[in-house]
């Protein structure tokens, strides 16, 4: 019916039922967000121990592999839970952005996966390296995406030069490298 038909004699409009639209009071909107936020840090937590899990893989190479996996599989799992369109390609593009302004990180991820192939003490030292600095990357990654999806961003949003200082926090939060000077055994 259109709108000249609604206005002749005879012809009536009909009434469009639509589903009633909730609206959530400020105490369900807070605990709906907490709940959210929890899975959200479980995701990260999840994802964190498979990176750092990939750190202990034999090889050059596969180790950096399974840890790009795992922190791929965070950001789907994140953006499903934010109900945000995942695109593996540009997830991945801004991770290596991010990653790729982080020049001590980068080298010391390439560094800890090289030193595997120096049996024994070599492939020791570049596992728990390489699991350590795994574990710290996926874990700040996932706090700046949950920080930008919370916020009602998404991957199309995103820009890693307004969060690099955010992540560099986060990363060095968890990887705590002292000199050796600095410890009190070290101490003269």
């Amino acid at each position: 019916m259109t709108g000249v038909d609604a206005q002749r004699p005879g012809h009536h409009r009909q009434a469009v039922s639509c589903p009633p639209v909730e609206v959530l009071d400020t105490d369900t909107l807070d605990t709906v967000q907490s709940d959210r936020l929890r899975v959200a840090h479980s995701i990260v937590r999840t994802h964190v121990l498979l990176a750092a899990g990939a750190g202990f893989l034999p090889g050059h190479g596969l180790d950096v592999a399974a840890l790009g996996l795992a922190q791929m599989g965070q950001l789907q799992r994140l953006s499903q839970l934010y109900r945000i369109d995942f695109s593996d390609d540009l997830a991945r593009k801004l991770v290596a952005v991010l990653l790729g302004g982080f020049v001590p990180l980068r080298m010391a991820t390439s560094t800890a996966s090289v030193l595997k192939m120096v049996p024994l003490l070599g492939q020791l030292a570049g596992s728990l390296s390489m699991a350590g600095l795994g574990g710290a990357m996926t874990y700040a990654i996932g706090k700046v995406f949950i920080q930008h999806f919370e916020s009602g961003g998404t991957f199309l949003t995103f820009d890693p030069q307004q969060v690099r200082a955010y992540f560099e926090f986060q990363v060095r939060q968890r990887v705590q490298v002292k000199r050796i000077a600095d410890h009190p055994a070290g101490a003269v």
